[in-house]
């Protein structure tokens, strides 16, 4: 159930996140630039399978830290910045595995 809870939270801010910046990710200096849609579409299938992968996996000893992981991910995704959200992710695996 805290799962769904979850999964649907992030589904949520995802999806207010798309309809308020429309597409368009900040740098540093504020200034929008595009996002690539093939990096935005990996970020997004790999959140998903590591969120299948967290269900799969509730009773891991080190679940709590790996959904934390799993979370700055999706939050990094959101807002474009991809290799950030990768390295969430692949932390949030590694703590599954281990």
């Amino acid at each position: 159930m805290r799962m769904l809870v979850i999964a649907l939270a992030v589904v949520a801010a995802v999806a207010l996140g798309e309809v308020f910046f429309a597409g368009k990710s900040f740098t540093r200096s504020g200034v929008p630039q595009a996002q690539a849609a093939s990096s935005e579409l990996d970020c997004e299938a790999a959140g998903g399978n590591l969120n299948a992968l967290l269900d799969a996996k509730h009773s891991s000893p080190n679940i709590a830290r790996a959904t934390a992981e799993f979370e700055r991910g999706v939050a990094e995704c959101m807002w474009g910045r991809f290799e950030a959200a990768d390295a969430h992710y692949q932390q949030a695996y590694s703590l599954l595995r281990g």
